[in-house]
């Protein structure tokens, strides 16, 4: 019984995505329905690979960005449209990664290069969360 009442209530919000879909492309506020209905599913998908709330925060919000900035060329399905965002949050998310993995190479690179290299090892931390700094500032 509580399986078909969860089939049920994944049917009427499917069904509601297709006429939110449709009424998007036309009145904006319809979108706004939409991403407060997928957000959270977002949130926690970014949150579940990022481990860090406040960059997946920052995550999901470029992924609805980047969503309704797209939202005309998008033809598909409310099950698309589902698939759609989570593909964008695997892109955001992937991009992040390799961008803050190229970050802490480049951060150790230039611990590496300085004068002591003893001083170095033993302040690693300090001397990548000041590097970091840095080079967020600039």
């Amino acid at each position: 019984m509580i399986v078909d009442a969860c089939k049920l209530r994944r049917t009427i919000d499917v069904d509601n995505d297709g006429q939110l879909i449709t009424e998007a492309r036309s009145e904006p506020a319809a979108f706004a329905r939409l991403y407060r209905r997928h957000y959270d599913a977002v949130f926690h998908y970014c949150v579940h690979r990022l481990f860090d709330k406040a960059t997946a925060e920052d995550i999901t919000s470029a992924v609805f960005l980047k969503a309704v900035e797209n939202f005309g060329r998008f033809r598909g399905s409310e099950q698309d449209f589902r698939n759609w965002l989570y593909k964008i949050a695997t892109n955001a998310v992937n991009n992040h990664l390799r961008k803050a993995a190229r970050r802490d190479g480049l951060l150790k690179a230039a611990c590496e290069q300085t004068e002591n290299r003893d001083d170095c090892q033993a302040t690693t931390v300090e001397n990548l969360v000041i590097l970091k700094r840095a080079m967020v500032e600039s």
